[in-house]
């Protein structure tokens, strides 16, 4: 789940801020839609790239482009997410829903 969803409606000092968390999440989603859909991007196959093997180093680890798509989305699956953003209707669809709402 997204943090800032659990925040703001309990910090009324951050209602001035929430169209600019509204129009970075929405810009967010809408790149990684482009993206996917292109597959003459060089970005199509690292939109969702996640290391299978390895791991990380000790302390908090990074939050990466996927995590905050994840966050987003509530889905835990990148393959369902490809399969979400290749139908761009739908992709418009779950933009308007699932970003955050200005007051």
């Amino acid at each position: 789940m997204s943090t800032t969803k659990h925040i703001l409606p309990t910090q009324p000092c951050m209602v001035p801020f929430l169209g600019l968390l509204h129009g970075i999440q929405k810009r967010r989603m809408q790149l990684a839609g482009h993206t996917r859909r292109h597959d003459e991007l060089v970005g199509n196959n690292l939109l969702l790239w996640e290391p299978k093997h390895g791991r990380r180093g000790r302390g908090r680890p990074a939050l990466t482009f996927v995590d905050t798509l994840r966050s987003d989305l509530d889905l835990d699956s990148t393959d369902e997410m490809g399969k979400l953003m290749a139908d761009r209707q739908l992709w418009r669809r779950i933009i308007a829903t699932r970003t955050l709402k200005p007051p």
